[in-house]
Formats: structure tokens, C-alpha cells, sequence
């Protein structure tokens, strides 16, 4: 049983997705986890959250990601809604490049 954008995935990548994290942040639905499961998808929790979409400076929001970052850690960035720095462009804009790069 898989959707059409596990399909989507697979044809991308090549390798079928292995988590999935829930468009409503933490809220859990328990009913749900058999449905995962016949998916093989795992609940994906980010552990640093850069707060790209309430936050306008780029250099507060990497301090947020990267303050105490250790190999293991989920970064959570948004595509779509972050806000906008003071030039008008998306702040993971600016912070992602820093990010890849070492910050």
C-alpha cells in the first residue's frame, strides 16, 4: 500500500521514504500508527527548531539551530512559510548556505 507521493519519492530518489513527520507539529494521533506502519514509515521528530517562521533575523535563527548541535540531531526548517529577512527573502535563504557550509 503506498500513496502516490511515496511513488513520487521512490521515481526522485530511487529508495522509498523511510519517515514522514506530521503536518501538525507535535500533536499525535495514536490512531494513526498502524497506518505508518503498513507504510514502513517512521515518525520523524526534529530536535532543533530554527523558528524561521515567527523570526526575521537569519543570524537568530541559526543560533537557534546550532546552539549545542550534536551528530544525530533533526533540523527543522520550513520551505514554504518561512518569513522574510529584512531584504524581503525567506530566511532559510540566508541560513541554509551557513548551515551546509559549517555555520
Amino acid at each position: 500500500m503506498r500513496s502516490a507521493s511515496t511513488r513520487d519519492h521512490c521515481c526522485v530518489s530511487g529508495t522509498p521514504p523511510r519517515f514522514f513527520l506530521r503536518r501538525s507539529g507535535r500533536v499525535c494521533v495514536p490512531w494513526l500508527d498502524p497506518f505508518w506502519a503498513r507504510l514502513e514509515l517512521q515518525l520523524a521528530v526534529g530536535t532543533r527548531r530554527g523558528f524561521d517562521t515567527v523570526n526575521r533575523s537569519p543570524d537568530t535563527v541559526l543560533d537557534k539551530l546550532t546552539l549545542h548541535l550534536c551528530g544525530g540531531d533533526l533540523l527543522l526548517l520550513h520551505d514554504c512559510h518561512a518569513d522574510a529577512d529584512r531584504s524581503g527573502q525567506p530566511v532559510i535563504s540566508e541560513v541554509l548556505p551557513r548551515l551546509l557550509e559549517g555555520f
